[in-house]
């Protein structure tokens, strides 16, 4: 609840930042808190590598690669938490299944990875679909999972449409100065990985 608090005391400021010439950054994620969600001591959290069954091309990997770096880089700046990124190798040994899309957190998994990385939580992400041409679509799902009871404590969605006028008011307020490294917004819509870091410090924002 104190992230939701945080930011709309957020998009406050980004109103009196608006009438100095950058638009109010609208927040296109849906995000839903778990009511004990104040209850879990969370202070170091996995980021569970992206599932990339299906994928084959080299093209659709860097697209995936850059999503994750996207999610990585966004929620470090954007949240109170330690950020821990697992790679393919350090869940090898772990029995994963897709759990996002299967409902089903194996104890296991969680038990294991969080005893082996000393974790709170574990972050799944889902990158449900990516559209890498102009006007791009991307839309991505994410659950954050206590390590100790299993449960969903908090889950967030976004989806994206570069042809959509709310996401270019969006993308011009982000790189207009919301961004580290502010540049001309119009460079996202061509760029998959400007446009995965919009959509990464979408679902941020609600955590």
């Amino acid at each position: 609840m104190r992230r939701l608090l945080a930011a709309a005391i957020g998009l406050v400021l980004l109103g009196s930042t608006a009438c100095q010439g950058v638009p109010e950054a609208p927040l296109l994620a849906v995000a839903k808190l778990a009511p004990d969600f104040e209850t879990y001591q969370v202070r170091r959290v996995g980021l569970m590598p992206i599932p990339a069954s299906g994928l084959e091309s080299v093209e659709e990997r860097q697209l995936l690669d850059d999503f994750t770096a996207s999610v990585r880089s966004e929620f470090a700046r954007s949240t109170p938490y330690e950020w821990v990124s697992l790679s393919e190798l350090d869940v090898a040994e772990v029995p994963i299944s897709d759990p996002m899309r299967t409902g089903n957190y194996q104890a296991a998994t969680l038990i294991t990875l969080a005893r082996r990385f000393s974790l709170d939580g574990l972050l799944f992400v889902s990158l449900i679909d990516q559209h890498p041409y102009p006007p791009q679509r991307l839309s991505a799902a994410v659950e954050l999972v206590a390590a100790d009871t299993g449960q969903v404590i908090w889950n967030a969605a976004v989806q994206l449409d570069g042809s959509d006028a709310r996401v270019r008011t969006g993308l011009e307020a982000y790189y207009g100065g919301l961004h580290e490294d502010s540049t001309d917004w119009h460079v996202a819509l061509l760029s998959p990985r400007r446009f995965a870091d919009f959509a990464a410090w979408q679902l941020a924002q609600l955590l």
